[in-house]
C-alpha cells in the first residue's frame, strides 16, 4: 500500500490550504474592522449619553425657574389690586383737595 499521495492530490491539498489561509486572513480583517466600528459606536454612545445628561440638567434648571400660569394669575391679580388701591388713594386726595378749595372760597 502506497502512503505517499500523488502529486495531483498534493497540489489540491496545497491549494486548499492556501484558500483556507486566505479566508482566515480575510475573516480576521473583517473581525478587526467590526471591533473597530464597535469601539467607535461605544465612544459615540458615551458622548451622546453625556449630552443627554447635560440637556436633562438644563431642562431641570429651566423647569425650576419657569413661571406657571398660576404664578402669572397671582401676579396679575396683585397688579390689578395695586392699581385699584392707587386709584382709590388718588380719588381721596382729589376729594380732600377739592373740599379744602371749596371751604376756602
Amino acid at each position: 500500500m502506497d502512503t505517499q499521495p500523488s502529486p495531483a492530490v498534493e497540489l489540491l491539498l496545497a491549494n486548499l490550504q492556501r484558500s483556507l489561509e486566505v479566508g482566515m486572513v480575510k475573516i480576521q480583517g473583517d473581525l478587526t474592522l467590526v471591533l473597530q466600528r464597535l469601539d467607535q459606536s461605544d465612544a459615540r454612545h458615551a458622548d451622546l449619553a453625556k449630552k443627554v445628561d447635560e440637556l436633562e440638567k438644563r431642562q431641570d434648571s429651566m423647569e425650576k425657574g419657569a413661571v406657571t400660569k398660576d404664578d402669572q394669575s397671582r401676579g396679575w391679580s396683585r397688579g390689578v389690586g395695586l392699581v385699584g388701591v392707587l386709584i382709590a388713594a388718588v380719588g381721596l386726595v382729589v376729594t380732600a383737595v377739592t373740599s379744602v378749595i371749596a371751604l376756602l372760597q
